[in-house]
């Protein structure tokens, strides 16, 4: 199976960009969520709990899912 994604540049150079780099955001997000739960593990519950929280219901409301 092949996806091929085109673009008409420099038109569309920002749609590019955020095709092109998902991947980095991704890990960018998987990062910071990891980030969070070592807090939360460790002793920042209150603080990171509801930052993580807000992250995830976020990513749900988009169909978005860090960890499949």
């Amino acid at each position: 199976m092949k996806a091929i994604l085109e673009f008409h540049l420099p038109e569309e150079e920002s749609d590019y960009k955020d095709a092109s780099q998902g991947a980095r955001w991704h890990n960018l997000l998987c990062d910071l969520d990891d980030h969070l739960r070592q807090s939360i593990k460790h002793g920042n519950k209150k603080e990171y709990q509801a930052i993580r929280d807000w992250l995830n219901n976020k990513m749900l409301d988009r169909g978005l899912c860090l960890y499949e």
